[in-house]
């Protein structure tokens, strides 16, 4: 018997990313998120859809083309998920960009976008880092 490769398949399943670590990983709030959902699989079945979410995408898109409208709405659903998912720390930039948008005015939002973009990808990075576990 190969002691060694035994041992090795034994500490890639305690290395398996949980739910929780993946949370931990990008800053979220995990426990305030199973107390409202209730349903770890509920959230992991989410979670994994959130990197298909065109919200992001569109926000860079819209700033880019300078349509501060679709913005906002883009920056404004992408809080709610965030909110709703429990992901604070992506939820307070794009909280504090969807108030800046709100007067439907011309703005400066690179500052805000810059942390927007590192939350963003920091929490896709984990969702991946979770899904490929």
């Amino acid at each position: 018997m190969d002691w060694q490769v035994l041992g090795q398949h034994h500490k890639e399943e305690e290395e398996k990313m949980t739910l929780k670590d993946c949370y931990m990983q990008m800053g979220a709030d995990y426990e305030g998120t199973v107390q409202r959902l209730r349903s770890e699989s509920l959230i992991q079945r989410i979670i994994l859809k959130f990197p298909q979410d065109p919200s992001y995408q569109e926000l860079c898109q819209a700033l880019a083309d300078g349509n501060i409208e679709v913005a906002f709405r883009a920056a404004h659903t992408l809080k709610g998920v965030c909110q709703n998912l429990g992901f604070k720390n992506l939820y307070e930039p794009s909280a504090e960009l969807t108030e800046r948008l709100r007067p439907l005015q011309e703005t400066e939002t690179d500052d805000l976008m810059q942390k927007v973009t590192e939350e963003y990808n920091r929490t896709v990075k984990a969702i991946e880092d979770f899904q490929n576990a």
